[in-house]
């Protein structure tokens, strides 16, 4: 184990690692001159979220390894509970990645990638597996998950990198007067 020494060594390193990370600003942009505002990567990365989560709802006993269709799901009128746990947690993250991105917080940007990577990769990687005895070589479906996952940790990666862009967004929804606009911003 570590020794106090070592801990103490380990949350010095971290405490810095968080600073560093706070110098960006809450607002997603460093408060140092010379640093170039951040880039906007939401709509890349919730729209990966989103498939993978369509692809959850569908193909979840393919992901699992098991050989029931989405229409026998249906007719029997009975889902998975690991399936409905996986579906809800991730439209937990791509909620939380929305308050991050509305709030503009790199800090809660970031324990969302950790906690995302952390989960997805456990369950892609050893839960799954596991369940199934099928490894990830020898599971089709599940290695393309695999990649649509990674690309939505690049997407996470970089938007943490770069961080969120200066100012305030642009308010699409209700700044364009109109009937349907405001049928649309109350959907959203």
């Amino acid at each position: 184990g570590l020794s106090e020494r070592g801990m103490r060594k380990a949350l010095k390193r971290l405490e810095l690692w968080m600073m560093r990370l706070a110098d960006r600003g809450w607002g997603g942009y460093s408060k140092r001159k010379g640093i170039a505002p951040g880039k906007d990567y939401y709509r890349m990365g919730f729209f990966l979220d989103l498939v993978s989560s369509v692809v959850i709802v569908i193909g979840y006993s393919s992901l699992v390894g098991q050989r029931k269709t989405i229409g026998q799901s249906l007719n029997s009128n009975r889902f998975s509970g690991d399936m409905v746990n996986c579906f809800f947690v991730q439209l937990l993250f791509i909620i939380l990645d929305r308050i991050a991105y509305l709030f503009h917080s790199l800090v809660l940007k970031v324990a969302i990638h950790y906690a995302s990577v952390g989960y997805w990769l456990a369950q892609i990687l050893v839960v799954w597996p596991k369940e199934s005895s099928f490894l990830l070589q020898q599971n089709t479906p599940l290695r393309l998950f695999f990649l649509l996952k990674l690309g939505s940790f690049l997407v996470s990666a970089m938007q943490v990198h770069y961080g969120y862009p200066m100012g305030g967004r642009v308010r699409q929804f209700h700044q364009t007067p109109g009937v349907y606009h405001g049928m649309l911003f109350k959907a959203y």
